[in-house]
């Protein structure tokens, strides 16, 4: 049934289109006749992604109403709170907090939803995922805290009180200063 509403070049179905314009009608109604929530498009991202990405809160609580599993992963291991987290977009993190999603779940480089909330200095985020039972002193794959990549993007006087600092996590590696998300 997807498959021809699917955007061969990008594997976009239509319910990925609705997640990202926020279109709940299209979305209830995609979803009455069957259509499947967990297609992926090129990247191997699900609707939930997209609407979690964009901060659709609307669309991630229809996604989810309607049966899309909250912690799915990209093959990057990319889930939609880390996307979140990374956009800043508090009220798509407090549903799908609700909704029982991991702030352990860990990408690929190792970064969990609080790692990604340090790498754009989000404090409010980085509060939220904390009072949820984030881990402070989590390392991803090169061994950096939340707190030392913080400092590496420049945001840790922003997160010093969310963040605490021990000695050894705060130090940054200059050669990786300029890294992009993984």
């Amino acid at each position: 049934m997807t498959q021809e509403y699917t955007n061969t070049s990008t594997q976009m179905t239509a319910l990925h289109r609705a997640a990202m314009r926020n279109d709940i009608e299209t979305i209830e109604a995609l979803l009455a006749l069957g259509t499947s929530l967990e297609d992926r498009q090129h990247d191997g991202r699900t609707p939930l992604h997209l609407a979690a990405r964009e901060g659709h809160v609307e669309a991630v609580f229809t996604l989810l109403a309607g049966g899309a599993i909250v912690d799915a992963r990209d093959p990057n291991g990319v889930s939609a709170l880390h996307l979140a987290s990374l956009y800043g977009h508090l009220d798509v993190m407090h549903v799908l907090l609700v909704r029982g999603a991991s702030v352990r779940i860990r990408t690929c480089a190792g970064h969990t939803p609080l790692h990604c909330t340090a790498i754009r200095g989000h404090r409010e985020a980085a509060c939220l995922l904390v009072s949820a039972g984030a881990d402070l002193d989590s390392r991803d794959r090169d061994g950096l805290t939340p707190a030392a990549l913080a400092a590496e993007r420049g945001y840790l006087n922003d997160l010093a009180d969310v963040l605490p600092v021990a000695d050894e996590s705060t130090s940054v590696k200059p050669v990786e200063a300029n890294r992009e998300y993984r």
